[in-house]
């Protein structure tokens, strides 16, 4: 039984491991993406008002 317990604990934590290694460079990706977007947007903006007198 113990033994068991013990063959889930190490599988359950290689899956969560896995499942951690796939998905967080996905989610890293789209938020440095938007973070970039959102960036120049304000970059852009601060362009426009100087140039507007």
């Amino acid at each position: 039984m113990k033994v068991k317990r013990i063959a889930i604990y190490i599988i359950t934590n290689i899956a969560l491991f896995i499942i951690a290694c796939i998905t967080i460079p996905k989610l890293m990706k789209k938020l440095t993406g938007k973070l970039y977007k959102k960036n120049i947007k304000k970059k852009n903006k601060k362009k426009n008002k100087k140039r507007c007198y």
